[in-house]
């Protein structure tokens, strides 16, 4: 029986630890694809550095939201960057990422240009 609920466990800790490293099926589709409107860009990281600023548990989802929008920009390490940051916990690191991808959009302060 505890066997049992090790092995249910670890399978869901892998899950998650797989959500949260992106390593699931959406972000393998991202692969190729056109990055969104500057404008929706520019909402997006505007959302997720007022969530970080705040330490909100619900940054990681913005994160993925902008990652969303964000496939198949050059900046991928960056990005990538953001999200281990972001998932992690450490808000400040990732508000420094948003800074710069900000600078590569051509945004200033994570709203528009």
């Amino acid at each position: 029986m505890v066997e049992d609920l090790t092995l249910a466990l670890d399978r869901q800790v892998a899950n998650i630890r797989a959500a949260l490293l992106g390593t699931g099926t959406q972000e393998r589709e991202l692969v190729g694809a056109v990055p969104a409107a500057p404008e929706k860009i520019a909402n997006a990281l505007a959302q997720l550095k007022q969530l970080l600023e705040a330490n909100d548990a619900d940054a990681p989802d913005a994160y993925t939201k902008l990652a969303v929008l964000l496939r198949g920009a050059p900046e991928s390490s960056r990005l990538e960057a953001l999200g281990a940051a972001v998932n992690s916990f450490d808000f400040d690191l990732a508000l420094k990422e948003v800074e710069e991808i900000a600078r590569v959009h051509g945004m200033k302060e994570g709203r528009g240009k």
